[in-house]
């Protein structure tokens, strides 16, 4: 697994806060290129933008080098592989070349979309790790895989957790405003 950037080798370059905020949210499905996130960022700033919401989390993966989550299937095809450019570190690099303050946007509790479950990758997805997290009904039968997406359970101490863990290692490991 590559190694994590650092804060220290991608100094926070964002303009300071002027007490307005301007913003658009860039979700996942908006890249699939490190060109593509340089387009948005470029296209952000000339709009007169000064913020950008950038998502980096769907459903328990991960748009950026992550040590809980696997790397998003969507950006290589294969669920836990390095798909060979960090999209959350280009968006940092090339949004505060602009003066842009780019802001991780993750989605926290969807556990994964789809009638099949994820592959085996490393990190290995959290529903094949803990398929008790999944929200369950008042008869404790958890949610079904299905067509759109399940949920991870918000009043479980351990997904709490998960995602304190996963918050901590991106503003460890990333610039980000």
């Amino acid at each position: 697994m590559d190694s994590h950037p650092t804060q220290d080798s991608h100094p926070d370059t964002a303009p300071p806060d002027t007490g307005e905020l301007r913003g658009v949210w860039v979700d996942r499905w908006s890249y699939s290129s490190a060109s593509d996130v340089e387009s948005i960022m470029a296209g952000a700033a000339s709009a007169g933008f000064n913020t950008v919401f950038f998502q980096i989390r769907g459903n328990a993966d991960a748009y950026y080098q992550s040590q809980y989550e696997p790397w998003a299937s969507r950006l290589s095809g294969t669920l836990g592989q390095n798909p060979g450019w960090d999209p959350l570190q280009v968006a940092l690099d090339s949004g505060h070349a602009l003066g842009l303050q780019v802001h991780a946007y993750v989605n926290a509790f969807p556990l994964w979309a789809g009638t099949t479950p994820p592959t085996e990758s490393s990190p290995r997805h959290a529903l094949l790790e803990h398929p008790d997290w999944l929200v369950a009904d008042s008869h404790g039968t958890p949610m079904p895989l299905n067509s759109s997406y399940v949920w991870m359970s918000a009043g479980n101490p351990e997904v709490r957790e998960r995602l304190k863990n996963v918050v901590q290692d991106i503003v460890t490991h990333y610039a980000v405003d």
